[in-house]
């Protein structure tokens, strides 16, 4: 892809635990288009928040960069490697360029200060010559925008909010410096499906109006296909496919990408008759030799348990496997 905004090479990421490192992410590589919608999919504890987070650099102190770079390319068309930034320079770019929405909307906000100040200190932090008159309008055409009312949401506490309303007075502020890049950690957790459904429709009336790339966290394939232009599949802390989101749902290479297609629940399935992928995801720690994967793969042979398959590039699309889609590769 030539008109990549961010591009993930060969990103490793491990923490300091008492038995040793675990590596949380290993040789990660993906890039996100400029205006595309990329999910980042997979089991809890493959890596997904972890490489997020690199991004904007607030990685646990436990946590150390083994290797890699992350490509910022800014408007100017200059291109900055995110891990070699220093603090200062990084906080140039947050917010302005690009912003990380976390997944707990109740805790974003401080519980003490009426939610227009946070409105306030946000632009004033990145552009100083604005009036808080100006910010405020700005303000109220985005709360209106998120369906609503400025003059109720301005000047409450965040306690006084709904979740459903804290999540969409967060999406207004976050577009409020017209970032190119909103990085999302379960956006509609802890949400009633009514609720869901303003989010995601918000989402993509924004992208289309502002034209900003879009990264994802989680676990609901439903959201993903509502969202997503590409899927990008980890798994035990690698990238193992990525795909444009149809190709996803209607032809997945990787096995175990097919496991989580096969395991979403459906009205004509009986109880007895769930998918589940079998076992347990590896020792991050003490990795196994060969396919991560082949333990829980109906596909695997000695040769998936003996050499770690490199990954296949089609003009798309890429997978990391000796036998996609059951087949050879």
């Amino acid at each position: 892809m030539e008109n990549w905004i961010l591009k993930f090479e060969d990103v490793s990421i491990s923490y300091k635990t008492k038995r040793g490192y675990l590596q949380a992410v290993s040789n990660a590589s993906f890039e996100v288009g400029q205006g595309q919608s990329v999910a980042l999919i997979g089991e809890s504890g493959c890596g997904k928040t972890t490489i997020a987070t690199s991004v904007v650099g607030i990685l646990p102190l436990a946590a150390r960069i083994d290797g890699g770079h992350v490509l910022y390319r800014k408007g100017d068309g200059s291109i900055a490697d995110m891990y070699s930034l220093s603090r200062k320079e990084r906080r140039i770019l947050l917010w302005k360029d690009i912003v990380m929405m976390f997944q707990a909307s109740q805790s974003s906000f401080n519980p003490v200060r009426r939610i227009y100040t946070q409105f306030l200190d946000t632009v004033k932090a990145h552009e100083s010559g604005k009036s808080d008159r100006e910010i405020l309008e700005r303000s109220r055409e985005l709360l209106e925008m998120v369906m609503l009312d400025p003059d109720k949401v301005l000047y409450s506490y965040p306690h006084e909010l709904s979740g459903g309303m804290k999540q969409r007075t967060l999406l207004a502020l976050t577009m409020i410096l017209n970032p190119r890049i909103l990085i999302l950690d379960e956006p509609t957790t802890a949400l009633d499906l009514i609720t869901q459904e303003k989010i995601l429709r918000l989402l993509n009336d924004m992208r289309r109006r502002f034209n900003f790339s879009l990264i994802f966290i989680t676990h609901d394939l439903s959201i993903v296909s509502e969202l997503a232009d590409k899927v990008v599949t980890m798994y035990a802390g690698e990238v193992v496919e990525t795909a444009p989101v149809r190709a996803f749902f209607t032809h997945p290479l990787h096995p175990y990408s097919d496991g989580l297609l096969k395991a979403i629940p459906r009205l004509t399935t009986s109880s007895d008759n769930l998918f589940s992928i079998p076992g347990n995801t590896p020792d991050l720690i003490d990795r196994p030799s060969g396919c991560l994967f082949h333990p829980r793969c109906a596909y695997e042979d000695e040769k998936c348990s003996r050499c770690r398959p490199c990954t296949t590039y089609l003009e798309d699309r890429s997978f990391s496997c000796f036998h996609p889609a059951g087949g050879d590769e």
